[in-house]
């Protein structure tokens, strides 16, 4: 019969604590490896190459990372937000609204409209 690789069933908990920073983490190992790690104002959840980042040090710096390969959405407190990719990126609907309070920059070596 088959023999099981305990590695792809293991899970590890870990709790340090250095310098008065806690973290906590979470890993399931295998061919799919997913993990959760909390540090003092930090909160990472991960499964392969994708990463939901959401942390928070201070009352006006929280800030929610979400990236899949070469992909990136990142959003401030502050209220900005950044969308990056290195692939197409597409935004449809029935109706799509583009509005800047005080300017709007549209940058390309083509730019087609209608």
């Amino acid at each position: 019969g088959e023999v099981d690789d305990p590695e792809a069933k293991a899970v590890q908990v870990s709790i340090k604590v250095v310098d008065d920073e806690r973290t906590l983490a979470i890993t399931l190992g295998g061919d799919r490896d997913a993990s959760l790690t909390m540090t003092d104002g930090k909160l990472t959840l991960q499964a392969g190459e994708v990463k939901l980042e959401l942390s928070h040090s201070s009352e006006s710096d929280g800030r929610v990372e979400l990236s899949s390969g070469s992909t990136k959405i990142v959003l401030e407190q502050d209220g900005d937000m950044s969308l990056e990719t290195s692939g197409t990126l597409k935004l449809k609907g029935s109706e799509v609204t583009i509005e800047g309070d005080t300017s709007v920059t549209v940058n390309g070596q083509t730019v087609e409209i209608n």
